[in-house]
């Protein structure tokens, strides 16, 4: 396996394991809520039930009115704890949404700059050795002189020299400097696209997260008027 591939998987990993220790803790939230919009549901109906029972009774009496406006009272007085209740558990089930999802985007962000992190010493690595291959070093040759008599007791029986360097034509001459700064400055490859894809990733990650962090903070909407009966 390669080692972008590698690094590509324990992103993901990453990501993974974040994504599961949030929802530990949302399974027990969920299900709370859950009952808790069943209990506020179930008093509701009982309510309503009750409300159109005194209804049909004040129908019998002389003074209708007054009795349907005194059930109308007690009925408030039983549906608007709950009409509360249910609101807070929306503005709640919202916060924990908006959180879950700036949390998300954060673990996802952390995970591609770690593996960027990574990606980018083995471009630049890349990139160097690139460079030594297209400016290999000077070779060191021996050369042996004839042990002769001619030859003379001061000089050496070996002596080393370095090769000779090879002549460029003027024009090849005049761009070597510049080849040799753009392969420094520049590194190529499948490893430096995937940094740029990365990092393109994680300032739009960025974005998204702060987008959620303003939608948390907004206030929730304010609640309709309840219709007459």
């Amino acid at each position: 396996m390669k080692w972008h591939e590698r690094e590509r998987w324990v992103a993901l990993l990453t990501v993974m394991g974040a994504v599961c220790a949030l929802w530990a803790p949302n399974i027990a939230l969920a299900s709370s809520d859950a009952a808790d919009r069943a209990r506020i549901s179930q008093a509701r109906a009982e309510a309503d039930a009750v409300l159109a029972t005194k209804q049909a009774e004040c129908r019998q009496r002389f003074a209708v009115n007054d009795c349907l406006l005194e059930v109308r009272k007690e009925h408030r007085a039983v549906v608007d704890p709950l009409r509360k209740e249910l609101l807070l558990l929306d503005d709640k089930q919202r916060k924990q949404r908006a959180a879950d999802r700036t949390e998300r985007i954060r673990a996802k962000t952390e995970a591609q700059n770690e593996a960027g992190s990574v990606a980018l010493p083995a471009a630049s690595g890349a990139a160097s050795f690139g460079a030594a291959e297209a400016f290999p070093r000077a070779t060191i040759r021996p050369k042996i002189r004839s042990m002769g008599p001619s030859a003379s007791a001061s000089e050496p029986a070996m002596t080393v020299e370095t090769a000779a360097p090879v002549a460029l034509p003027a024009s090849a001459e005049s761009d070597v400097p510049f080849t040799r700064k753009a392969v420094k400055t520049q590194p190529t490859g499948e490893g430096y696209q995937t940094l740029r894809v990365r990092q393109a990733e994680a300032r739009r990650q960025s974005v998204l997260q702060k987008n959620a962090e303003r939608d948390a903070k907004k206030p929730p909407a304010k609640p309709l008027p309840v219709p007459a009966p």
